[in-house]
């Protein structure tokens, strides 16, 4: 693309928002599209149902009016009476989509790959090897999204695990405050949250 071509051109920019932010314009660029398309195809649409525009309109739209009428266009050419009906199934887009970012989610597939292989970074059977990356790059990586072995403790709160630290042990009762106390071997007290 030619620079000097670009300012010729960027005299008065328009910019237009995308088709799902004017969901008011669809009805009319419905009714426009298949017009055109119907009469270019020698066919006579008269009635768009209600349900067919209501999914129109639902859709999200993102390849925006082109996306439209490529969708009117295979609906007109599918539609054998004077009644619109749609060939394409619009489907909404997924609402439990993760929003994690991509270091995140690295990050979080990282560490469950280092749990299931007991933290073993090289050899036979290794994170590295499962991860398919040279020891030396699952370090960096290690280092770079700050993934730290956890504490056999770390499910609790700091308060907690100070207090699991100290070795005191303060029997709570009483139906308000449940608290389940473990003792395992020595001396050594760990405090468990409630059911």
């Amino acid at each position: 693309f030619r620079e000097d071509l670009w300012y010729r051109l960027n005299v008065f920019p328009i910019s237009s928002p995308p088709l799902r932010d004017r969901r008011d314009d669809i009805p009319l660029l419905v009714d426009f599209y298949v017009k055109k398309i119907a009469k270019r195809m020698g066919k006579s649409i008269e009635i768009i149902p209600v349900r067919v525009m209501d999914a129109l309109q639902q859709y999200h739209w993102p390849g925006n009016v082109r996306e439209l009428e490529n969708v009117l266009e295979r609906a007109v050419i599918n539609s054998s009476g004077p009644k619109l009906c749609l060939a394409d199934e619009l489907k909404q887009p997924s609402k439990d989509f993760n929003t994690k970012t991509l270091a995140a989610m690295e990050r979080d597939y990282i560490l469950e790959v280092l749990e299931q292989t007991q933290w073993k970074i090289s050899g036979q059977g290794s994170a590295a090897e499962i991860l398919g990356l040279d020891r030396s790059t699952l370090r960096a990586r290690i280092s770079k999204l700050k993934i730290e072995k956890s504490d056999p403790l770390q499910p609790f709160s700091a308060a907690e695990r100070q207090w699991a630290a100290e070795g005191s042990v303060q029997a709570a009762t009483g139906p308000d405050n449940p608290v389940k106390v473990t003792s395992e071997g020595s001396n050594s007290t760990v405090p468990m949250r409630s059911q």
